[in-house]
């Protein structure tokens, strides 16, 4: 598959997920948006990889400091990506455990101030 019919690919599919949010009868789908974004994110690390080669290949010596340098742009786009997605996993984690231990936790007779009150002057 050439460049050109991947960009245009691209393009179709984007313009299908604005299409889905245009329509005001059904709810936008979510699989396709996280699906795009995944084919979005593989582009861009072959694109990655292909600047490293070119920065690498000896026919282009004398572009070869462009070639790093669009590589150096890539790779830490890249990289913020992939920190970004791993920080908004943790925090998703960090919610999904904060919900199970709350829910596990339920107020009863048994823990009221008065019961604890009761169970510590005991003690004494």
């Amino acid at each position: 598959m050439n460049t050109s019919t991947e960009v245009s690919s691209l393009e179709q599919r984007l313009e299908q997920l604005k299409e889905q949010l245009r329509d005001r009868d059904n709810e936008p789908n979510f699989d396709d948006f996280q699906k795009f974004y995944r084919d979005l994110q593989k582009v861009q690390r072959d694109f990655q990889n292909l600047l490293q080669w070119a920065a690498e290949d000896r026919r282009g010596k004398e572009n070869e400091k462009k070639f790093w340098g669009l590589y150096r742009q890539v790779a830490g786009w890249n990289a913020s990506e992939l920190m970004e997605s791993s920080t908004l996993f943790c925090v998703y984690l960090y919610r999904q455990r904060r919900s199970f231990l709350l829910n596990l936790w339920k107020p009863s007779s048994l823990c009221t101030p008065k019961s604890f009150s009761r169970s510590f002057s005991s003690l004494s």
